[in-house]
């Protein structure tokens, strides 16, 4: 895996596609474990990623979903779908249809990502 080791370059890189998603992807709101999830990726998985976030804020009915992912009390769910074969990208969409990525990772950060999620969703419930 390709990782950005030195923290201020992190630091910069973060706030560098925080950025960019926000003026790109007006119709969509990134958590911060989404765009560290998103800059711990490939280049070609950045891509795909990219490609995938690009239909979801055009039209969310063009992005196929794999499944719901449920917290324990059932109340609030999680989307999950999948890019480029392993890819994987989380998120929820509210009653005003505002779509809020969650995390962005691949098959190997499945289970720290839905370990997240609960935690992330018992702590707003």
């Amino acid at each position: 895996k390709e990782r950005i080791r030195n923290p201020k370059k992190k630091t910069k890189m973060t706030d560098v596609i925080r950025k960019r998603f926000k003026v790109l992807y007006k119709n969509l709101e990134f958590t911060e474990k989404a765009i560290e999830g998103f800059l711990e990726l490939s280049d070609e998985f950045q891509l795909k990623a990219e490609e995938f976030i690009h239909r979801l804020n055009e039209d969310r009915n063009l992005v196929s979903v794999k499944r719901k992912v449920f917290a324990k009390g059932g109340k609030i769910n999680v989307l999950e779908a999948d890019f480029a074969y392993s890819g994987r990208i989380y998120y929820q969409v509210d009653s005003q249809s505002k779509i809020r990525i969650m995390g962005i990772g691949t098959k190997n950060t499945q289970d720290q990502d839905i370990a997240y999620l609960e935690r992330e969703i018992k702590s707003v419930a």
